[in-house]
């Protein structure tokens, strides 16, 4: 279950780094690396309301989604973040 104290530490410690979020220049200048656009456009098609009707083919589709993209392999755990994600 996700925590949303610890998501929230997460998100603002994004947040410093990256003031303006994914409109930042600097995740801009990793997204064009990673091909976002599309895996943006797929991800609204494969989870619209009419897809998220059928509980195993939107399990196939977030499969597909987080195999198609770069961005999980780009970002190396650090102990921070293997910490929040462990806690009980």
């Amino acid at each position: 279950m996700l925590n949303p104290k610890k998501l929230k530490i997460l998100e603002g410690n994004f947040l410093m780094q990256y003031p303006l979020g994914f409109a930042d220049p600097e995740m801009v200048k990793i997204g064009k690396k990673h091909n976002v656009g599309k895996l943006t456009e797929q991800s609204k098609e494969f989870f619209s309301k009419q897809a998220r009707s059928n509980v195993h083919v939107t399990a196939e589709n977030m499969i597909e989604v987080v195999s198609r993209s770069s961005i999980p392999s780009y970002y190396k755990p650090t102990t921070a973040t293997m910490k929040l994600s462990t806690d009980a």
